[in-house]
């Protein structure tokens, strides 16, 4: 399914309502076909292939509840720490945390 929490349980789009499910045939990590990370921008290589928002790391269990800070460490492709917007309703992170819309 698409990568953001559901908030239908049903198996199928129909039984859903107004809440649609999307499958999705590739990983975040691995991109859409393992293509070179060479001159690719992280959000190509780490995130949807959009670049509408910032990859970011699988934060389920990694995002404090109570403070919505991301406490899991590691680091991207380049090497840098993530550092991801638990905030951002497009991001994994915890439900109660989803508050915003990214400007890009």
């Amino acid at each position: 399914m698409h990568t953001q929490e559901s908030r239908c349980n049903q198996p199928n789009n129909s039984d859903c309502g107004n809440c649609y499910q999307e499958s999705v045939s590739r990983t975040k990590t691995q991109g859409a076909f393992c293509l070179s990370q060479v001159g690719d921008l992280k959000c190509e290589t780490n995130g949807d292939r959009l670049c509408d928002t910032l990859g970011d790391p699988d934060q389920t269990g990694d995002v404090s509840v109570q403070d919505c800070i991301y406490n899991a460490g590691g680091t991207d492709d380049w090497g840098d720490n993530w550092l991801p917007d638990t905030n951002n309703i497009m991001s994994q992170s915890t439900v109660s945390c989803l508050l915003i819309f990214s400007l890009s």
